[in-house]
């Protein structure tokens, strides 16, 4: 990949955003975003850290027994690069005096966003060729970028769209001039994050498949970001996944795997390429169940079957049930159900199955290290949501990964 940028045009509102826990935390979600439309940004964390991190407890030491004032620091000269570069620091945590209506905010944050532009524009201007002030230059390009990034999610589309194209052009820009410099880093992330929030608000292909192509640039232009890389591809890829894109949910897990082998996504990641590779290969599936015994797909050669990936507290669950009900009726000893129950609780479970008045086995370990989302049927195919129904045709190969209740009647139909 070449990391062109690609700008997507505006796009529609089509679905509602179903969004997982994996984007990296805080820092790559991009959630309540300053700016035009979203909170006060004073708290963002500073240029140089990589992602948010949860403090490290520490042991109370006591309080000194006399308290000295801190070091004063002197005021920047003025007119110089790292005056300006205070005073846009100065800026972003300002308050916000004198104004209470929804359109007086919007109106003093779209000022405050173009101002940060104006400062942080001009210390670069003054430090780009002057290795000597690089910290302060990689400061202000992380400003820079984050002031465009709320001016290009703002509702003014003149300004949308003008900030849109500046934060590739800066993206490009800044890896021009320095590809291992932080700013370059920042820039790339921050294109990402517009591309995140976009899918995020509209759902639109277009802005997915934008995230998940700068999921990749970023990954690849940076391979020592080992934290937020695989983080924002991993998020990528499952958005994608959730709305049916499964070549750029593919390309993203495949990219985890091959650049960022070592980490926790990788091992999901994997997880999930087995699964999405699944429609017309055979199934191995088998494990403990709830009774102590033993179930595998193979003792049911030569019949379709449904494999159902389930938790008792979800709604969705619930609604499947007669539809299973009605198929094992119809096709009695000639059709198989199994379920791979992802509770924690063995109570939750046994009580769901006596409601519900199948006769099917579960995959369910008595290791309680080995059940929910730990439960190695669900970890080996990197199954991330629930209910997850899965058909196997009766030659033993997948049919279809992704059945609801509306699809599943037929789906069994075509499968014998």
């Amino acid at each position: 990949m070449d990391g062109t940028a690609m700008r997507p045009q505006t796009p529609s509102a089509l679905i509602v955003w179903l969004w997982r826990a994996v984007f990296l935390g805080a820092a790559a979600a991009g959630a309540a975003l300053p700016g035009c439309n979203g909170s006060s940004d004073a708290t963002t964390a500073a240029s140089d850290e990589s992602a948010v991190k949860t403090a490290a407890p520490l042991a109370s030491i006591g309080a000194a027994k006399t308290a000295e004032a801190p070091p004063q620091l002197p005021e920047p000269v003025a007119g110089t690069p790292q005056s300006l570069l205070h005073e846009a620091k100065m800026l972003r945590m300002k308050p916000l005096a004198g104004v209470t209506s929804a359109d007086q905010i919007a109106a003093a944050q779209l000022a405050r966003q173009k101002e940060l532009v104006r400062l942080t524009t001009e210390v670069i201007a003054k430090t780009h060729d002057e290795p000597a002030s690089e910290r302060t230059f990689d400061d202000a390009a992380f400003l820079l970028m984050n002031a465009r990034l709320q001016l290009a999610l703002c509702d003014d589309e003149q300004v949308r769209n003008e900030n849109v194209d500046a934060l590739y052009e800066h993206a490009e820009a800044f890896h021009r001039r320095n590809p291992e410099s932080k700013a370059a880093a920042e820039a790339a992330f921050a294109v990402a994050k517009l591309a995140h929030e976009n899918a995020r608000r509209h759902g639109s292909q277009e802005w997915l498949e934008e995230f998940a192509r700068q999921a990749q640039v970023f990954a690849t232009k940076f391979p020592k970001e080992e934290s937020r890389g695989p983080s924002l591809l991993f998020s990528a890829g499952w958005s994608c996944e959730l709305h049916g894109l499964t070549q750029p949910a593919t390309a993203c897990y495949t990219q985890i795997a091959d650049r960022f082998p070592g980490t926790e996504e990788a091992v999901t990641a994997a997880g999930s390429l087995r699964r999405l590779k699944l429609v017309g290969q055979p199934l191995q599936l088998g494990g403990s169940t709830l009774d102590g015994g033993y179930v595998s797909i193979d003792e049911y050669a030569g019949k379709p079957v449904l494999v159902l990936f389930w938790q008792a507290s979800n709604p969705k669950v619930a609604d499947l049930m007669p539809v299973l009900a009605d198929l094992q009726a119809a096709h009695g000893e000639n059709f198989g159900i199994i379920g791979v129950a992802l509770d924690e609780d063995e109570s939750a479970v046994r009580e769901f199955l006596d409601s519900c008045g199948l006769k099917w086995k579960q995959i369910f370990f008595a290791d309680p290290s080995k059940r929910g989302w730990k439960n190695t049927v669900a970890e080996f195919y990197g199954v991330k949501s629930v209910p997850a129904l899965w058909l196997v045709g009766s030659d033993g190969k997948v049919r279809a990964t992704n059945l609801s209740a509306e699809t599943a009647r037929q789906a069994v139909a075509n499968a014998r």
